[in-house]
């Protein structure tokens, strides 16, 4: 294998940097030549010796980039590995002394500048060989990797092939506008554009000022990686500079962009304390989210194939900036009203049904859990006090709003989603069940999608469940699976009439108790004991009950002393509610300096219950 041999080193003079050098020895092995039905192969001969000889004495008289690669995460790899410590290293002699022609003729016109960089990441040593992809040779994506089989492209044909895809440009875009400055400050009048793409940093996915360092000295234009909004060792970057310099970016967003209008921003992490900054800095400059779609890209680059944090989907946010009427109906409404026109106005703006393939998809977003939420996010942020607990709000909903199984619509919306399904079945699909139980809140949504297929007892769920506490998140307190159930789910006693979903399951898949009644004693027996998912008439009665079972543990932590190493997460965001009622920052910020800090870095709501609270207590 290739970590058991031992590297050939080589000592050279370079005259660039007029000092000798010791780095990776490399040797051609492959000549390959011709175009087309003339191409073909053969190994070096004496000739081909003799001319590297000769390019390697050459000495350039036209100006080149030396400086050396900057100290960071990608750049100590060339550094360390091939001996590779300066710009003009990265790139063959021959290579070197032809660009270095090129680009003094280049130098003085933007356009010819332009053409110019544009073959930049094909012409330095990072390019690969890859034997049955000759025209598709080129460096590993996301990063400074130096192949050990390298191979050189003809400089001249580069070029001649932008050349031809600059034409072919030319003819689609008439009139494109390309502004180049940084997110946090742009030179654009308020709500003036119509629809914003973002493609933003995923935390330490990317170190893009690293990557560009060795273009931008061709260019002579070095980035201000200070406002670079990325995670960062070599920066000293966090979760916490990297949330601030996203949300700088994200208020401009906000401030050019029509209100009513909307934005979507694409992500890539399984970081969820990354994932966490992206949706809290939305929030707090008054984005709301519309919805969340998944975006299969194909093959991605090296970090998002073989990388820490590799995934094989990015996530389509879509969020709107609500129109003037939308703020000044809620502002201006008294008491619970301002809740139920926030409601109103949110669910207009929501898709009715979501398309996969052929396929249609129910809308999570319209899960009235979600948008309290929402309503939170928004009236915290806004410092408006909330006029309605959750229990209220969900026990409210069926009586203003109508439910499509356990989704809610406005009664246009309804009539509309009603046709839908009468062409088409549409399948449920929530995007908030995690992949893995990782806290109370994923285990919920687990034994709702659980119970959704089929009505089960305590004792039938209890293996599958702790099959999945494996990825549980350190920390926190893991509940009992019947504390679980009882605060969230109800269970069916064998007295009343058996409950619908329970019937319907029991006669669909027991042959013996096909067309029986719902009070059929043998049903009943059949029953008893198994676990459903309320009436969404009686959801609010049961989160009442949870509530008040949250806060009183709640008082636990806030009468205990020192380090909080173990807690339930629903509990603290349930005390943190009652605290921001009660107009008690205080508590908030001493609760959350007790945990540990990746515990509310990595939590949405713990996050921006203590954002703002520092911000109330002015610090």
């Amino acid at each position: 294998e290739k970590s058991q041999f031992i590297r050939k080193n080589e000592t050279r003079y370079y005259e660039l940097l007029d000092r000798k050098v010791t780095t990776a020895c490399q040797v051609p092995v492959l000549i390959n030549y011709g175009k087309g039905k003339t191409r073909g192969e053969r190994p070096p001969i004496s000739i081909d010796f003799e001319t590297i000889s000769k390019v390697n004495d050459y000495q350039i008289q036209e100006w080149v980039p030396t400086n050396e690669l900057p100290y960071g995460v990608k750049t100590e790899e060339p550094k360390n590995t091939h001996g590779l410590r300066n710009v003009n290293q990265l790139y063959s002699k021959r290579n070197l002394s032809v660009l270095a022609r090129i680009h003094q003729l280049c130098e003085k016109d933007s356009s010819l500048l332009f053409w110019f960089s544009s073959i930049y990441s094909r012409t330095h040593r990072m390019n690969r060989y890859m034997p049955n992809h000759h025209r598709h040779v080129g460096p590993m994506a996301g990063t400074l990797y130096i192949p050990y089989f390298q191979t050189e492209i003809n400089i001249f044909n580069l070029l001649q092939d932008k050349l031809d895809s600059f034409k072919a440009l030319d003819k689609i875009y008439s009139k494109p506008l390309v502004y180049t400055n940084s997110c946090e400050h742009m030179d654009i009048p308020n709500d003036s554009i119509d629809y914003i793409f973002l493609d933003p940093p995923f935390g330490a996915n990317i170190n893009y000022s690293e990557l560009s360092f060795i273009l931008e000295n061709w260019i002579k234009v070095r980035t201000n990686n200070q406002s670079e909004a990325i995670k960062s060792k070599t920066q000293n970057k966090g979760n916490y500079e990297y949330r601030e310099l996203m949300t700088k970016c994200f208020s401009e967003a906000y401030r050019v962009l029509k209100p009513g209008h909307w934005m979507t921003v694409e992500f890539s992490n399984t970081d969820s304390a990354i994932w966490n900054c992206i949706q809290t800095s939305l929030s707090e400059v008054g984005f709301i989210i519309a919805s969340v779609n998944a975006l299969d890209k194909g093959r991605g680059g090296m970090n998002s194939i073989i990388g820490p944090t590799a995934v094989k989907q990015d996530l389509i946010l879509s969020l709107y900036k609500p129109d003037e009427s939308f703020e000044q109906q809620i502002t201006t409404a008294v008491g619970t009203e301002s809740v139920w026109t926030f409601v109103r106005k949110h669910l207009e703006y929501l898709p009715l049904v979501k398309k996969h393939k052929e396929r249609l998809i129910a809308v999570p977003e319209r899960d009235p859990r979600i948008i309290y939420d929402h309503i939170v996010s928004y009236f915290v942020g806004h410092n408006m006090l909330l006029p309605i607990s959750s229990p209220d709000f969900l026990s409210e909903m069926p009586r203003r709003f109508v439910d499509r199984n356990g989704l809610y619509y406005l009664p246009e919306q309804a009539q509309q989603y009603d046709k839908l399904v009468a062409r088409q079945l549409v399948e449920t699909e929530n995007m908030e069940t995690s992949l893995f139980v990782c806290d109370e809140n994923s285990a919920i949504a687990w034994i709702r999608s659980q119970l959704k297929e089929k009505p089960m007892t305590l004792g039938e769920m209890t293996p599958l469940f702790m099959q999945e506490l494996s990825s549980w998140t350190k920390g926190e307190r893991k509940p009992e699976l019947r504390e679980l159930l009882e605060q969230n789910f109800l269970c069916y006693n064998g007295i009343e009439d058996v409950p619908s979903q329970v019937h319907s399951y029991l006669s669909t898949n027991f042959k013996d108790l096909r067309s029986l009644s719902k009070d059929n004693p043998t049903l009943r027996e059949k029953g008893k004991g198994r676990w459903y998912i309320p009436d969404p008439n009686k959801a609010g009665d049961l989160e009442k009950i949870r509530e008040k079972a949250l806060l009183k543990e709640f008082s636990i932590y806030e009468s205990s002393k020192g380090k909080i190493k173990e807690f339930r997460i629903e509990a603290i965001r349930a005390g943190f509610k009652k605290a921001w009622q009660d107009k008690n920052y205080a508590l908030i910020k001493n609760i959350c300096e007790r945990m540990p800090s990746a515990v509310v870095e990595e939590d949405e709501k713990l996050l921006m219950w203590y954002s703002n609270s520092l911000s109330r207590l002015g610090e």
